[in-house]
């Protein structure tokens, strides 16, 4: 259903935006299937909140390499990060994906 429906937004210059489907278990899968229905309909995909949690927090470099991979076979697909904190209960901070992607100076002054 979703496919047929971005093939609706596609002829009127729509893209598909979604929240990221799993953040525990079967984050990869999430991801390759909000991929595929986007390349299925010929438009442009966002993942928001695209942060792996535990057990399947260790995925953080594959989930950017199916992302990585998707844009090298012409598939217009980002994501944007939830940058996790203690204050906000996010212990997991060590292994998230704006942890291992940005660059140490982009912490600088909080």
């Amino acid at each position: 259903e979703l496919i047929e429906l971005c093939k609706v937004a596609a002829r009127y210059g729509g893209f598909y935006a979604t929240h990221q489907r799993n953040r525990q278990e079967g984050v990869l899968e999430g991801a390759m299937e909000a991929i595929e229905i986007g390349e299925k309909a010929g438009v442009p995909v966002q993942i928001s909140h695209f942060v792996p949690r535990f057990p399947d927090g260790n995925k953080t470099l594959e989930c950017m390499g199916i992302i990585e991979a998707a844009r090298r076979r012409g598939i217009d697909v980002t994501c944007d990060v939830v940058v996790p904190n203690a204050r906000d209960g996010y212990h997991w901070a060590h292994g998230s994906l704006a942890t291992q992607v940005l660059p140490l100076w982009a912490y600088e002054g909080g």
